[in-house]
């Protein structure tokens, strides 16, 4: 299985950083991460572990902003408790919430803070909080503080612009993914133009034309009486191939098989030193039929 064959790399000396699990579909990476998180016990980073707004520390400072911003953010002021609790004070989520928990040096002086220069007011916020108690923090602070430095040549400090452009811009950041240590989980197509030192495949098995359900192919039929249409749109099945639009219906499933083999390709030229890949026998119209 593909655990068991992480197993035998790491005992073979290949560190965690090197291990890359590549998939076809996101939907692929929950229940991968899930299983080597909960069962292997094993680090894993994915490309949505990269982004600024994965950082709790990052967005526990956000919302100090937002409050700051705005005291009568009610979503803002409960989320900040929430994750102050969890977080700094370690308490447990049972228990009535209290009001006071938000630091004193924080609610008694609100209006001095929202006065702060920005840069300065973000490392307030990382004290006053104690944000330093959040493990794992440090490439997402890093990557932040070089982005707010950036933002602050051409822009002010007025809070408002800056959490505009946090939401629509900044959230979405990724950080040098080599500053994480754990196993990569990410698509095929992500993965292009990367070379990795191991590569695992685990569902190597996808159809060579996809699950095109509903998929619609624009056809310009040529015979009459269909004609009479200049473009006509048609569901993509194999029951094309007995009608009048069997040279489309080839031309598209040429293109897909294209696709797909160009999918494979990318998948197993990322790999420097070792590519493991898993498939199911006796599927027709796979890869997996290919390979064998």
């Amino acid at each position: 299985s593909l655990g068991e064959e992480v197993q035998r790399l790491l005992a073979a000396g290949v560190k965690l950083n090197d291990i890359t699990i590549l998939v076809r579909k996101n939907k692929n990476i929950p229940p991968i991460a899930d299983y080597f998180d909960k069962t292997m016990h094993l680090p894993i980073v994915s490309d949505e572990a990269f982004r600024l707004n994965a950082s709790q520390a990052l967005c526990m400072l956000m919302d100090a902003l937002r409050y700051l911003s705005n005291p009568d953010d009610k979503v803002a002021r409960a989320s900040l408790i929430i994750n102050y609790k969890l977080q700094i004070t370690n308490e447990n989520k049972e228990g009535r919430m209290a009001e006071d928990v938000l630091p004193e040096a924080f609610v008694n002086r609100i209006e001095p803070l929202r006065l702060m220069p920005l840069y300065e007011l973000l490392e307030e916020l990382f004290s006053l909080f104690e944000m330093n108690r959040i493990k794992e923090q440090d490439a997402y602070l890093f990557s932040f503080f070089d982005a707010v430095t950036e933002y602050l040549q051409n822009n002010s400090s007025d809070l408002d612009v800056f959490i505009r452009y946090w939401d629509e811009t900044l959230c979405n950041k990724t950080i040098p993914s080599g500053e994480m240590d754990g196993i990569r989980i990410l698509s095929i197509h992500k993965s292009k133009g990367l070379e990795f030192h191991t590569v695992l495949i685990p569902f190597c098995d996808w159809k060579l034309e996809n699950e095109t359900n509903n998929q619609l192919i624009w056809c310009s039929p040529s015979e009459s009486p269909f004609s009479a249409l200049d473009i006509v749109p048609v569901n993509y099945s194999s029951t094309m191939a007995e009608s009048v639009y069997r040279q489309e219906y080839l031309n598209e499933r040429l293109q897909l098989w294209v696709d797909n083999l160009n999918l494979l390709y990318v998948a197993f030229t990322r790999a420097g030193k070792n590519l493991i890949l898993w498939s199911k026998k006796g599927q027709k119209g796979t890869m997996s039929e290919l390979l064998a």
